[in-house]
């Protein structure tokens, strides 16, 4: 069934960050350090979620799931694939120290600003023992 797209698993502790974002489906959401994917699949289902309950013609978010390895981004692709949300995703391979740079307003050159930002860097997983 996860390989269908239909559930993932997750740390309890993994599943905290995007419940305390509050995402609203209008929202443009930026997860920086995306790889492999399961926060990003639960960013999907939060704004698909909310666009269940939103007006049918109200503002779709989008989100942008960037990561700096293109080994990892294949994972986060294949994840979001089996999903098949119709929220717009965006996905980037960049070093997320230098990702503003690369976003500007087509329309105007102003810098393109998210309403909710998640960066969970990857760690050594030294403190974690079971």
């Amino acid at each position: 069934a996860e390989m269908s797209g239909h559930f993932c698993r997750q740390e309890i502790a993994s599943l905290l960050p995007c419940l305390a974002l509050q995402i609203q489906p209008h929202h443009s959401i930026l997860d920086l350090c995306a790889a492999p994917g399961s926060k990003t699949t639960q960013l999907l289902d939060l704004m698909q979620e909310g666009n269940k309950e939103a007006e049918p013609f109200g503002s779709p978010g989008f989100l942008v799931a960037n990561d700096a390895k293109p080994s990892r981004l294949q994972r986060l692709v294949g994840r979001t694939r089996r999903q098949q949300s119709t929220t717009p995703l965006l996905v980037t391979l960049s070093d997320a120290s230098r990702f503003a740079q690369h976003f500007w307003s087509a329309h105007d050159g102003t810098p393109l600003l998210f309403d909710r930002v998640l960066c969970d860097v990857p760690c050594s997983s030294d403190g974690t023992i079971r």
